[in-house]
């Protein structure tokens, strides 16, 4: 499933909206990220300051990305809270097909505050 939703980026500022992938992202699909102009993107790879992507708590890629030939990899997402970069964790499947990479996401775990959501970025694919 593509999904395309400019507020994913990790430069789009939070004001009023703050919205959560808690139940919103099915474990057993495979994603992959788009911007709303069609470029590929994927998840932000450092951390990301809180209050953007359209959420409270902000997730990001806490490692390297996988090589087409490792084939399914299963790395650490972090969530960004309370000036601690890691303050949440939770898994994340990734592969690489045909220059973009693909997700399969492990269930978030709280419905409360704070609200996490997965950050997107550019990158060249």
């Amino acid at each position: 499933m593509v999904a395309a939703d400019e507020t994913r980026s990790k430069k789009f500022k939070t004001k009023d909206i703050t919205l959560s992938d808690y139940g919103t992202l099915s474990e057993s699909i495979w994603y992959r990220f788009n911007s709303a102009s069609g470029r590929a993107v994927h998840l932000a790879s450092n951390c990301v300051p809180q209050r953007h992507c359209g959420t409270d708590s902000t997730g990001w890629f806490n490692g390297s990305y996988p090589l087409a030939e490792t084939g399914i990899a299963r790395v650490e997402v972090c969530f960004n809270f309370g000036g601690n970069c890691c303050a949440y964790r939770t898994g994340v499947y990734i592969r690489q097909c045909n220059g973009f990479y693909v997700y399969k996401f492990e269930k978030i775990q709280s419905s409360v505050t704070p609200k996490r959501r997965f950050c997107t970025e550019e990158y060249e694919g």
